[in-house]
Order: C-alpha cells, then structure tokens, then sequence
C-alpha cells in the first residue's frame, strides 16, 4: 500500500488510526505542532495551534479549538484518549515551532507565548513531553507517520526580517 500524505493547516488537527497516513505541517514558525502518539494502538495526532489563547475569541476556540493552543490541546488529548481509547500513561507527547515572527520588534512575542502556552497544559494535564524542538528564528516541516510515530523534522533557513 502506497502513503497517504495529509497536510495540517494553520487551525486544524488531524487524528488517524490510519497506518498507511503520513501527517505533515508545512512552514511551522510562530505557530506550535503538537504531535500526539498512542504507539500501543497506532492513533496519531497533529495540530497546528496559530495563538496562545483563546480569551481573545472564545466563540472560534469552540468551533475550531486548534487555532489556540490553550483549546486544540484540550481537545486533542480528550479526543485520542476518548474517541480511541488511549490512555494517557501511554501517549507520547511533542511539540515543535514557537519560533520569532518575521518582523524584527516583534511586540507581541507569540512565538514565545505559544511555547509558555503548551508547556502550561503540559504541565496541567502531568504529561511529560518526549522531545521537543522551539524557538529560535527557523521555520520548520514535520513529518509523522502513524505506522511508526517517528517524527521527520526539517530546519528551513532562519527567517527573514522585513
């Protein structure tokens, strides 16, 4: 059988017990990747969280909780552990991006917002991450595949200030 590549958008998550799927996000800079894997059972998920939180538009949070990292991952772990009976003993938990927006005085630090962000649900949800790779001023692509969970990360040139 021939992969499946699916690409998660700024906004959106995908959850699959498919093992021919490869999980992809493209150009993940400011924004977090979260991966979540329950390798006894093949579920993965990736989500593509754009802000911190959710305060500011609590209506969106609801309809499209991965545009916040503060509802994406509320409702990611709940999904896998709920909808495909993982337990959250046996996720394994990682997490990408955060990096420096493209302007140089950047006021609003979401990069580094979006990194506080996660590690705070991390820490409400007592779930240590495996690895994680964030900061700096790169932009990076991950691949996932459900088969194995392996994560397939690429550094793109650090970027530019306008």
């Amino acid at each position: 059988m021939k992969e499946l590549e699916r690409v998660v958008g700024v906004g959106e998550f995908i959850i699959s017990n498919n093992i021919e799927d490869v999980l992809k996000i493209y150009g993940l800079s400011s924004c977090i990747g979260l991966v979540v894997y329950c390798p006894s059972i093949k579920v993965l998920a990736v989500g593509h969280f754009l802000l911190p939180s959710s305060e500011i538009n609590p209506d969106l949070g609801k309809i499209s909780p991965a545009y916040f990292v503060d509802t994406g991952f509320v409702h990611i772990i709940n999904t896998v552990c709920r909808d495909y009976n993982c337990n959250k003993e046996d996720i394994v938990v990682c997490f990408y991006g955060g990096a420096q927006a493209r302007v140089e005085n950047d006021v609003f630090n979401i990069g580094q917002r979006n990194i506080n962000a996660i590690k705070q649900k991390l820490k409400e949800f007592k779930i240590k991450p495996k690895h994680e790779d964030v900061g700096g001023n790169a932009s990076r692509t991950l691949k996932v595949c459900v088969k194995s969970g392996k994560v397939k990360l690429k550094i793109q040139q650090p970027l530019v200030f306008a």
